[in-house]
């Protein structure tokens, strides 16, 4: 098992190189300014490698990442203090739970926008969860239409806005 977690997590690796980093994506009126589009930082962190490739099947192509796997932990709590926009979070894994690791970031002033799992989702578990500031609690099993739903909410809370501040005093 430990052998086919590591040929998969390197199977992943190579798959995400070309999606790292950023890339142009058009010019803006004034003249030659290039706009640039930088890709989320996704983390999936789970012990079970049916969850990665769930979670990385319901990642659109139109939603560019860069994948962070973790497989315990302390991979998870380091990717978390490495920086990563999103998060899916199993609470547990070995060498450290991942309500632990949740726990540990925030305490450091992470702000990730994480999704915890969980094969039991009792309500104890889920109340933690809201405290640790997660944005959803996913049981398993779970489906790609739920990953596309905390896809489609995290688009919506980190995408620029543009606000018009009227003064009319």
């Amino acid at each position: 098992n430990y052998q086919s977690r590591n040929s998969f997590r390197n199977e992943l690796l190579l798959e995400q190189i070309p999606k790292r980093g950023i890339s142009p994506v058009g010019w803006e009126a004034d003249g030659g300014t290039i706009m640039y589009a930088s890709y989320s930082k996704v983390l999936i962190a789970d012990d079970s490698s049916a969850v990665h490739q769930l979670i990385c099947s319901a990642l659109s192509d139109d939603y560019s990442t860069s994948i962070v796997h973790a497989f315990d932990g302390l991979e998870c709590l380091n990717a978390l203090d490495d920086g990563v926009d999103l998060a899916f979070i199993d609470v547990h894994m070995p060498t450290m739970g991942g309500m632990d690791a949740v726990w540990a970031a925030r305490i450091a002033g992470n702000k990730t926008f994480v999704t915890l799992i969980s094969g039991q989702g009792n309500r104890r578990c889920i109340d933690l969860a809201r405290q640790l500031g997660a944005y959803e609690f996913l049981t398993k099993p779970f489906s790609t239409a739920d990953i596309d739903t905390i896809l489609t909410t995290h688009r919506r809370v980190s995408m620029p806005m543009q606000v018009l501040l009227v003064d009319d005093s």
